[in-house]
């Protein structure tokens, strides 16, 4: 299953926090700017006004483990916010999938109690289940 920047694989396959420094001290700016902000376009301002450049992960014909960086945007910064990864969660099941008569999937969110799994504390994360 791919991560999210800020997290990845160690070799015995658990999931660890980067080891970058670099990458992690960025998303742990990020969360810390959220915190005392209280929103995405807040903490994109910041980041973009004081040219903090962000880890996007790595781009199609990228090096194994190799990061990108960038510019921090809106789009993002709220999936960031709304990954449960960052919390140390794992989540299976959240959409549900179904294919429509034109050829098209469309996915639907289902509520917290329709999930497969939700297991907290699954890895280190960035943040505290609470926050």
């Amino acid at each position: 299953m791919r991560l999210p920047v800020g997290l990845c694989y160690d070799p015995l396959g658990r999931v660890v926090l980067h080891p970058d420094q670099a990458v992690r001290e960025a998303i742990v700016l990020f969360f810390d700017m959220f915190a005392r902000l209280g929103a995405a376009c807040a903490v994109v301002k910041h980041f973009n006004q004081h040219a903090i450049p962000f880890p996007l992960g790595a781009g199609k014909g990228a090096l194994p483990g190799q990061v990108l960086w960038g510019r921090l945007n809106v789009s993002r910064a709220v999936i960031m916010l709304h990954n449960l990864r960052y919390a140390g969660a794992y989540a299976y099941g959240q959409r549900r999938f179904r294919h429509l008569p034109n050829g098209r999937c469309k996915a639907e969110n289902l509520p917290r109690a329709q999930w497969h799994a939700l297991v907290y504390d699954a890895h280190p994360g960035y943040i505290t289940w609470e926050q």
